[in-house]
Order: C-alpha cells, then sequence, then structure tokens
C-alpha cells in the first residue's frame, strides 16, 4: 500500500506493507552502532530525535559523533568492529540490548550470527543473507531461482574466458567485481577495450580490488533508464515498511562524469515516482524477504534494493509512459545506503521512533501481531524533501593514504543556516595544533555531508549549497550538480516571493504566475497603500500579502518580518522590485542565491544610480545600448553576480531619459521570467554562484 501527502508534509515514497508501525513499542536503552562514516553519523543523530536512549556507543566512531551529545553518545576507538568477540564482550558490559550495524563487511563476516548467538539483538542479516551483497554471483543466482527481474548477465572467473565472453557482447557492457569492493568495483565500459581493461584491473596481476576480490566478475547488460534506492526495513517474515525512494550520485563529475565513487550526494524522495511503480519496486523486495525466509534465512534488517526504471517494450523513447515503466534490479545491499541514509532519516517522521522500529524488525513480530497493537505511523507523513551533498578530499576517490590533514573552515555557521539540517561527519579527526588550538581536520575521502530540508526539492538543494558555501578546506571537491536532473524532470513551479515599494510595474505580469513554471506565493512590501503593490496583488489572486513596514520601518524589524514571511510561506526565491531599502547583512546571507534584484542599467556600470538619473547617467555617457540585468543580492549593493542582462538601443539625442526607462521597463518583465527559468531548468548556474558567494576558496 502506498500513502501520498501533499504541500508540505507527504509520503512521496512512503512504501508500506500495510502493518501499522508502532511508535509506542519499548524502545532500547542502551544501543551500539557499528561503523565509523556519514552513515553512522546520521544514523546516531536520528535515533536521537524519539524516545532518546539512555547511551549511545558508536564503533569506533568519528569527530562528529564524538561532540553529537555527550555524554550520552560515546565513541569506543579502541572496539575491534573485525572481532565479534569483542564486541559480543563489550555488548554484555554495557548492557546493550540493541547493536545496529552500519557497514557491510563486518555482516558478510558474520558478526550478526555471532551476536544472536549470545542472545544480543543485532539490526543486520546473517552472513548467509548477507550474501545478497557479499556476493553479485550469489545474488544474480537468488534472483533467478525467485523470478526477480535484473539484467542479463554472466559470471566468470576465469579471465581469458570472460574476455572472450565480453567481446561477443553488444556494447555497453557492465563489469562488476562479485564480492565486496567499497561501492567503487563497476565499471560502464562503452568499448571493448574499457570493457577489458576493467577485467586486467579486477582479475590481473594487479588486483585493484584485491586478491579474493579478483576471483569472480559479473558481467551484465547495460541496462537504460532512471536509478533509484529503496530501502526496505524487514522482520524476516516482511517488509514492514520501505523509506521513502531516493537517488545517488555515484560520479564524482558534475554531469555523471569522472569515476565512480561512493557517492556525492543524494536526494529523497525521487519527484515524479507514481504509486504504481512504487509499489512494484515494494513488491520485489517483499518477494526478496518471501525467497530468503523459504532458503532458511530470515533476512533482519535494512534490504537495499538499486533500481533501474527502464522501458517496457511499447514505452516511449521520451516521456515515458509510468505504466511502461518496469524496474530492475541493479544491486542489492545488506545495510543503509551512504549518502542516501543522510537525505532519508532527516525525513522520519516526527513521532516514530527509529530505534523501536529496528527492535520491532529484530524481534520478528507477526503481521497479526504488529497489526493488534494499534494505530502507528501507516498514515503518518514522511515528511518534506531532503538533499545531501558531499565534500570529499583532494584527489578523492583514487587518493593514497595518508590523507593529508587539512585544517576544515566553518563548520559552525554551515551548521546555523536556515533549513540545514545536518553537517554529517565522514571522515574528519580533532587535532590540537602546535599553537593550541583543537581543530577539525579532513581523515577520510568523503569528508563531510550537508543536508538541505525543507518541503520542495528544489528549496532543500538550495539550502544544501548555501551550508556548503559556508564549509572550507584546501582541495575540497563537490558537485554542483546533484538532484538538478530530477528538479528539472519534475517541472514544479518555482514558488515566487516579490518584495517592493513602488507599484512594481514590471513585476505586475508575474503576479498570476505562469502554469508550470512559477507561482507567486508571497508579496510583501512596505508600503500598505501608497505603492498599490499589495492591492494589485490581490487582485492577482496572490493569497500571501505582507505588510512589512511599521516601527522601525525598514531596519531589523521589517527584515525579521521579511524571514518570517519566507520561511513560512515556503518560498524559494525573493525578487526585489522597486524596494528602496537595503536588506540586512543576516538577510542577505540568510538568502544567498535566493534574492535577487532588477537594476535598470548593464551592470557593472551605473550600479547605485536609481529611477531616472539612471537612464540620464546612461545618456550623459553617450552610451548606444542599455538595458536591464537581473543580480543576485549582497551585501555590497549592486555588485552581485550577474544572473540575466537584457538590452535595448539607446537613440542618442532622440531618447529621453523617461523615453528610455519605458524602454527597459518592458525589458524587465522578460528579464525576470528568463531568471526564473535558470531556477528551473538550470539549478546548477545557481548552485555555483552560491559556493562562489560563500567562503573564499
Amino acid at each position: 500500500m502506498i500513502r501520498q501527502r501533499h504541500q508540505g508534509k507527504r509520503s512521496a515514497g512512503l512504501i508500506t506493507s500495510g502493518s501499522p508501525i508502532d511508535p509506542t513499542d519499548t524502545t532500547p536503552t542502551n544501543i551500539l552502532i557499528i561503523g565509523n562514516g556519514g552513515r553512522e553519523y546520521a544514523l546516531a543523530e536520528s535515533l536521537l530525535r524519539v524516545s532518546t536512549p539512555r547511551k549511545i556507543y558508536v564503533a569506533p566512531g568519528n569527530a562528529g559523533t564524538q561532540q553529537l551529545f555527550p555524554p550520552r553518545v560515546l565513541n569506543v576507538p579502541e572496539l575491534n568492529v573485525n572481532d565479534g568477540e569483542d564486541i559480543v564482550a563489550f555488548a554484555r558490559k554495557e548492557a546493550i540490548d540493541l547493536v545496529v550495524v552500519g557497514p557491510e563487511g563486518p555482516l558478510v563476516g558474520g558478526l550478526g550470527d555471532q551476536l544472536r548467538e549470545k542472545g544480543i539483538p543485532c539490526f543486520g542479516p546473517n552472513a548467509a543473507a548477507a550474501r545478497l551483497e557479499g556476493s553479485k554471483a550469489w545474488a544474480k543466482e537468488f534472483m533467478q531461482r525467485h523470478h526477480i527481474p535484473t539484467a542479463v548477465h554472466a559470471t566468470f572467473s576465469d579471465f581469458a574466458t570472460a574476455g572472450d565472453y565480453v567481446q561477443q557482447h553488444t556494447l555497453p557492457v557492465v563489469i562488476k567485481v562479485s564480492s565486496l569492493a567499497g561501492g567503487k568495483g563497476v565499471t560502464v565500459a562503452a568499448t571493448y577495450e574499457e570493457a577489458l581493461a576493467a577485467l586486467e584491473a579486477i582479475m590481473g596481476p594487479a588486483a585493484v580490488f584485491g586478491i579474493e576480490a579478483g576471483r569472480e566478475v559479473v558481467v551484465e547488460e547495460c541496462l537504460v533508464g532512471d536509478e533509484v534506492s529503496v530501502m526496505a526495513m524487514c522482520d524476516g517474515n516482511r517488509v514492514v515498511t520501505c523509506l521513502p525512494c531516493a537517488r545517488d550520485f555515484k560520479r564524482l563529475l558534475d554531469s555523471d562524469k569522472g569515476p565512480n565513487t561512493g557517492g556525492m550526494g543524494s536526494i529523497a524522495p525521487v519527484p515524479g515516482l507514481t504509486p504504481a511503480v512504487e509499489s512494484k519496486m515494494r513488491d520485489i523486495l517483499q518477494q526478496v524477504v518471501e525467497g530468503m525466509k523459504e532458503e532458511g534465512h530470515p533476512y533482519h534488517g535494512v534490504l537495499y534494493g538499486g533500481f533501474m526504471l527502464t522501458r517496457k517494450e511499447g514505452g516511449k523513447e521520451e516521456g515515458w509512459e509510468e505504466e511502461k515503466r518496469e524496474p530492475k534490479v541493479l544491486e542489492f545491499n545488506c545495510r543503509f545506503g551512504d549518502p542516501e541514509t543522510q537525505s532519508l532519516l532527516p525525513l522520519l517522521p516526527s513521532n516514530t521512533s527509529l530505534a523501536a522500529l529496528m527492535l520491532q524488525c529484530v524481534q520478528g513480530a507477526s503481521r497479526e501481531t504488529v497489526a493488534e497493537k494499534g494505530s502507528g505511523t501507516e498514515d503518518a507523513a514522511w515528511e518534506g524533501f531532503a538533499a545531501t551533498v558531499i565534500a570529499a578530499s583532494e584527489s578523492y576517490p583514487t587518493s593514497s593514504w595518508p590523507i593529508k590533514a587539512h585544517v576544515i573552515h566553518g563548520l559552525p555557521q554551515a551548521a546555523c543556516v536556515p533549513g540545514v539540517h545536518s553537517v554529517v561527519h565522514a571522515g574528519t579527526v580533532r587535532k590540537v595544533l602546535a599553537n593550541g588550538a583543537r581543530v577539525m581536520t579532513v581523515s577520510g575521502g568523503r569528508v563531510l555531508g550537508v543536508t538541505g530540508k525543507a518541503s520542495t526539492l528544489r528549496l532543500a538543494i538550495l539550502q544544501a549549497y548555501h551550508g556548503l558555501s559556508e564549509i572550507f578546506f584546501q582541495g575540497m571537491q563537490y558537485r554542483t550538480d546533484i538532484g538538478a536532473d530530477a528538479v528539472r524532470s519534475a517541472r514544479a513551479p518555482v514558488r515566487v516571493a516579490v518584495l517592493g515599494s513602488t507599484k512594481g510595474t514590471s513585476i505586475l505580469p508575474l503576479l498570476k504566475g505562469k502554469p508550470g513554471q512559477y507561482d507567486v506565493v508571497l508579496v510583501l512590501s512596505d508600503k500598505e497603500l501608497e505603492s498599490g503593490l499589495l492591492e494589485n496583488a490581490r487582485a492577482a489572486g496572490v493569497k500571501d500579502c505582507r505588510y512589512v513596514g511599521g516601527e522601525g520601518e525598514g531596519g531589523k524589524e521589517a527584515m525579521e518580518k521579511i524571514e518570517v514571511a519566507m520561511e513560512e510561506a515556503q518560498a524559494e526565491v525573493l525578487l526585489l522590485n522597486g524596494y528602496n531599502r537595503i536588506l540586512s547583512p543576516r538577510l542577505v546571507r540568510i538568502l544567498r542565491g535566493r534574492c535577487l534584484n532588477v537594476h535598470p542599467s548593464l551592470l557593472p556600470d551605473f550600479a547605485g544610480h536609481f529611477d531616472l538619473a539612471v537612464h540620464q547617467a546612461v545618456l550623459d555617457a553617450k552610451r548606444t545600448q542599455s538595458g536591464c540585468t537581473v543580480h543576485f543580492v549582497t551585501d555590497d549593493v549592486d555588485q552581485g553576480p550577474v544572473l540575466v542582462q537584457k538590452t535595448c538601443v539607446v537613440e542618442p539625442g532622440v531618447d529621453t531619459a523617461a523615453m528610455l526607462k519605458a524602454k527597459v521597463q518592458a525589458l524587465e518583465t522578460e528579464a525576470w521570467e528568463e531568471a526564473l527559468r535558470v531556477y528551473q531548468e538550470d539549478l546548477p548556474r545557481v548552485t555555483q554562484t552560491i559556493m562562489a558567494m560563500g567562503v573564499k576558496r
């Protein structure tokens, strides 16, 4: 069953088996999280939100978990996560009543089995079930046995035989390391040379992924479509619930170029998916759980399904009909994905205890038992959208150890950006410099993840990049297009706010909005009656029109009203049109990359001039061309980065200042609309500007 919610709170990918989740279940009091990355930080943070456990231990943890919520969250760096007996001894000593295993290695190695044998609850599958991730060859055989849709494939343990197969295969072809490879063992080869090179790297003398990993490879057809991830929480009998659908971005560089990484960012939920498509994916995951139980390996924990939404025969090449989209399994993982978890857990309903849900999966409650417990979150809405952008270290993902311990700047500022849900630590460590200063430094490939959360995906992305723009360390790498394609494909109208002191001649045609492109959701003015802007906005059907003047007009009180109004309206962009006040530095910073002004000249020339004085200055300078500029608002008046310019001809000796003003005003409406198209169709242009407006790099 799939339940959809809209306007602020929506499920957007909440797929549930029909059995409610009971948030009143007894929450574990002492929890041990295994791992040291961004996923484990996000898990610890989420476990603290509802029914706070008495203690959360993270082994070994990182510098972020160390300072997350002491003394309630404690790192255990001395605990050997590859030694099951060591973990069992620690769990008994500290009265741990739930172990949450983050990475796949310990699960594939049998940690879940060791804990269960000693009666210690473990959220994570046993080794036999974890083969779904530990061996792609075994997973493919399992899918064949249970008729689960996946790519046509073949498995090889001999380099020559694999090479012969590849040379007879239609290109492109996908080469996969069968065993664990840290998310980097997949090559999509467009040529036979690339395919053979990938096989050589895996199975040849170099053994890039290790001798054991080089023993077996999977070669499969290259599926074409949209990639989506779905994580199901399972109790051994069924899928208890699925988290919203997510998408991660594996390639290092924009436009999905560069080498594969562990993930450079993620979004959740994925817009545009219909209930029918989501239901197909949920049914496949349920089919896996039933198949595992049938084979004697009940699956407890998170089952991660990586899907490609392919086109059924008869589907259109572009604008695929949803009923023609057929999910096929790319891979299974036996744990929470990273960085997807950083985008997903912030969406967890505020009345739902993640710890209680995990314990329910561990205990393997029957469908009837769960249903009898009463209402839970079956009708709860997963809250809004989230986007995560990863900051990686220099030379990632090919850098060799040791990684240079560059100092990280701006973490407190990033955490204070409105709309930033979290700044997740993945590869960080605290150090004391020679002068005694305590600093945070780089210690891993993926260093940080900044997550924005909002009622729209576009706003979540803008806020994530705003947070990232406050951070700097030497060699920092990041993508500027996380989620941009999803925003463009969804064609969701840009949510626009307008702020002005005058009638706003050029803005009036925009007030009614344009279907599928932009909606004016908020109009603000510091002139209640005189300007006519609020009156015109109401006449155009804008429901939220506010007067922000009064005592302290143009000062702190007005700025606070604007800030509150933008947040309440969940407006994505603020357009200044004839606003005769200067925004406060705080408001300019809060709206970094989201506040635009129009200037009646071709900036940078004639900056600081107003109204007819601008046009007279153009005439006095004997210019033959003028126009208008839509630019981002910064602390320096009329000095922000230019987004759009429109030009018109100046006729010396003919045009007056008033005539030139009329020409330019006619262009301003076009300029505004073009600027809004950028937010809808070319979001990386905006995110690149946001990063450039951040700390000096």
